[in-house]
């Protein structure tokens, strides 16, 4: 189901009613935690905490305490979804011939036993179902105050505020952690504008553009989180084979960072 307002609800009602269908499939996805499933729990995860962020003011003390609940959720299930991206992105390097078949073999054969590694932890499964449990209790019991048009106006337009600030921190000096940084408010931006934008008109911003550059600053981080966590796994005694994949990622994330730096001008400037 689309995180989207009911345009036939008072507006307050409408964002309950949005936060609450999503908190609901949060948690019907994780009961059967596939790779899949956990990665749409995690989707649903980052909408919600741009929900919140969206109405940080009128939620007042309530914001930090959901906020932390789902953040706490999110990261029970970082390990197994960055496992298997580091294959994806892996098999996407070779794909590009940035690194020949012999290499690719022994980085996929270290990467599949890292990932086997945290394969079937369902503690962390249960953690996170209890976190998100919790977070859902809370958003149920919410009220708004009075909700109009400008408010979500003059929200957006922070976020955007804020996002353009990144954007030119990143542009000054685009290092993987100002890259991150700015990605998850261009995330926090898109979910936003495709949320409220019904509703409030002509939000201002492009979400599906956003939405795309947002994918691009992803992928470059997904570089960054596989020499990582390869390093981690042993890759840093095998200086060679570290070597050759360093230089690939770098590549890579290159190309990735000059993309996102031209499409967060386009939108941003």
């Amino acid at each position: 189901m689309a995180f989207d307002l009911d345009p036939r609800a008072p507006l307050p009602t409408s964002l309950l009613g949005a936060a609450r269908i999503e908190c609901k499939q949060a948690e019907a996805t994780l009961a059967e935690p596939t790779p899949a499933h956990i990665h749409a729990t995690r989707k649903s995860i980052k909408r919600l905490r741009a929900w919140l962020r969206l109405l940080r003011p009128q939620l007042a003390g309530q914001y930090r305490l959901i906020d932390r609940l789902l953040r706490d959720a999110a990261r029970q299930l970082a390990g197994r979804r960055d496992a298997d991206v580091a294959l994806q992105t892996l098999l996407s390097l070779r794909r590009a011939r940035l690194i020949d078949a012999a290499a690719y073999r022994q980085l996929r054969d270290l990467a599949s036993r890292q990932r086997r590694d945290t394969q079937g932890d369902g503690a962390a499964d249960e953690r996170a179902t209890t976190l998100l449990r919790a977070a859902a209790t809370y958003v149920e019991s919410l009220t708004l105050p009075d909700v109009g048009e400008s408010t979500l106006h003059a929200a957006l337009a922070k976020t955007r505020h804020r996002c353009r600030r990144r954007w030119k921190r990143a542009s000054a000096d685009p290092t993987a952690e100002a890259l991150h940084d700015w990605r998850k408010w261009v995330k926090h931006l898109a979910t936003q504008a495709q949320l409220v934008g019904s509703r409030i008109g002509e939000p201002g911003v492009d979400p599906a553009a956003l939405k795309s550059l947002a994918d691009t600053l992803g992928r470059h981080h997904d570089h960054a989180q596989l020499l990582q966590g390869l390093e981690a796994a042993g890759l840093a005694g095998q200086p060679l084979l570290h070597l050759r994949l360093r230089d690939a990622v770098t590549r890579r994330q290159q190309a990735l960072e000059r993309r996102a730096l031209r499409l967060g001008k386009r939108l941003l400037d």
